[in-house]
């Protein structure tokens, strides 16, 4: 297609990425690729692209349908689809009022597939010629791939975060960077602060790379929660004096709605928000579509200054008028974290930057909202191997650690040590909520490096741990080896010793599925020969 004929597909003139994302899906689907993941950074315009693929194939008279997997992202579609005049029809149960099954373009729920076709079998899949699967980081389960499996027919994953979905996907496309999008005004810069954290360092990653819940909830114990609840709301008028719309991401609903009544006590409207549950003023209501929709334009009114969750508003919510987020509890996965802050980086003309203040060292352990993240490295990688390839680089100093500055609170990547605030320091200084409510300041690096010693029997005690890992019942990792060599040994071995991975990513890989060839090997024994010419 030609770039007119492309441009004619969308209902307003496309941002260039949303231009090369359309060209480039055409072209996988026409060079045969069946599954193909889009990631695109959050704000990046992914609805308006999907009605360009859904226009394109309508032209030809195919059909189309589009699976959500949360009953808000279904009503998200049901407004863009009305307010653009596609015809369409919502295949899910809470949605009855929108059952015109025989509209060539369908929003579906999959779980009220699962209930008509698999479990009633009272009704088969849309006959689509097109499938597109919104959010599909949240779509890789089980049932995800037997929907998928059953439609004949190219499928096209959207998501900002394609991580643990490449079983499901065949190529990924890159539909623009971070960089890119604010270079085209779609998104804003941000300026990210961090007032005292709750102590996160005894919190373990998961395999997933979440933190536990039940780890995450004893960080909050009422004498540390009672300090946190002050500070969340003194650094937030602080960093956003002109109360700009804020979403306060909490570590549980009971949290949640704590944080939401000691806003209410400091004179500051704040409502909380969860799967079923809308508190506000004192009263509450359920979380249906109508009381959903209340709720987030009086927020974008910004006749509800804070609208405080715990994961729900992760996806899902389009209020560009958002001006500032409130991470109260720590993001133990990539994904997580990602989806969360992306939601207060839409541009907005009432803005010119937005503000992320954190309160749960994600600061350290994650990226800087404003960075690209390399997704064609990553995207093959497990959660959990990204966190702690991420702390080996900074342990290791490979990669530079951010610093905060202990005057204004402001992260900084790194460069002049002199801050934006006027105040000059050389190194990091965070302050940390004990579980007690005292503050303690840290400074210095978040990560230390480790002490590595190569001792006479080092190597001999490497090689016997390798052959137990690659024994084991539970199948260790190297990462696994290497912790159990520490605990034992009480110090941590060079990782130059014969028998230890080459490649960096495969410490998080299962010792036995390494092939001996991707290992270090041991130096050969020096040959020498004496003047008759024998060798010794």
């Amino acid at each position: 297609m030609t770039t007119t004929e492309l441009q004619d597909l969308f209902v307003k003139p496309p941002w260039p990425h949303q231009l090369q994302a359309v060209k480039e899906v055409l072209q996988a689907i026409d060079d045969g690729y069946e599954r193909v993941c889009v990631t695109a950074p959050t704000g990046g315009g992914k609805s308006i692209v999907m009605m360009a693929l859904i226009f394109h194939y309508l032209e030809q008279g195919k059909n189309s349908v589009v699976y959500q997997n949360r009953r808000a992202l279904v009503d998200q579609f049901t407004q863009v689809f009305e307010a653009n005049g596609i015809p369409f029809g919502v295949r899910s149960s809470s949605f009855k009022e929108h059952l015109r099954l025989l509209e060539n373009v369908q929003i579906s729920s999959m779980q009220t597939e699962n209930s008509w076709v698999y479990t009633q079998k009272k009704r088969s899949l849309h006959d689509a010629q097109i499938v597109q699967i919104d959010e599909s980081h949240q779509a890789k389960r089980e049932l995800a791939q037997k929907i998928l499996n059953d439609h004949d027919c190219p499928k096209v994953g959207w998501t900002a975060t394609p991580l643990e979905i490449d079983h499901m996907y065949d190529k990924l496309i890159v539909a623009g960077t971070k960089k890119e999008l604010r270079e085209c005004g779609a998104l804003l810069p941000a300026d990210v602060f961090t007032g005292p954290e709750v102590n996160t360092s005894k919190l373990k990653h998961q395999g997933n790379g979440e933190f536990s819940p039940q780890d995450i909830q004893k960080l909050y114990t009422s004498r540390a929660k009672t300090v946190l609840g002050a500070e969340v709301i003194k650094w937030w008028r602080k960093c956003n004096p002109d109360q700009t719309p804020t979403v306060l991401f909490a570590p549980g609903v009971p949290e949640s709605i704590w944080f939401c009544q000691q806003f209410e006590a400091q004179g500051v409207r704040a409502a909380h928000i969860d799967g079923n549950d809308i508190y506000l003023d004192g009263s509450r209501y359920s979380t249906n579509e109508s009381n959903r929709r209340w709720i987030l334009r009086d927020f974008a009114d910004g006749n509800i200054k804070v609208l405080c969750n715990r994961f729900v508003l992760r996806e899902g919510i389009d209020v560009p008028e958002m001006g500032c987020v409130l991470l109260a509890t720590p993001f133990g996965s990539l994904t997580s974290y990602i989806q969360s802050v992306g939601r207060v980086l839409r541009n907005h003309p009432s803005l010119e930057r937005v503000t992320v203040v954190d309160f749960g060292g994600n600061w350290h352990r994650h990226p800087n909202p404003n960075v690209d993240i390399p997704w064609e490295e990553l995207w093959h990688k497990k959660p959990l191997a990204i966190a702690n390839q991420r702390a080996d680089r900074l342990r290791d100093k490979t990669e530079r650690e951010p610093m905060r500055c202990p005057a204004c609170g402001q992260i900084r990547m790194g460069g002049s040590i002199k801050c934006l605030c006027g105040h000059q320091y050389d190194k990091s200084v965070r302050e940390v909520i004990q579980l007690n409510g005292t503050v303690r300041q840290v400074e210095g690096d978040v990560y230390k490096p480790r002490r590595r010693d190569l001792r006479p029997d080092t190597e001999k005690l490497w090689e016997a741990m390798y052959h137990r890992a690659k024994k084991s019942r539970n199948k260790m990792t190297f990462r696994q080896a290497e912790g159990f060599f520490a605990l034992e040994n009480f110090y941590w071995p060079p990782r130059d010793l014969p028998k230890m991975p080459l490649d960096p990513a495969d410490w998080d890989r299962r010792v036995a599925e390494v092939d001996s060839s991707d290992l270090t090997r041991a130096a050969p024994n020096p040959v020498t020969v004496d003047p008759q010419g024998k060798l010794f």
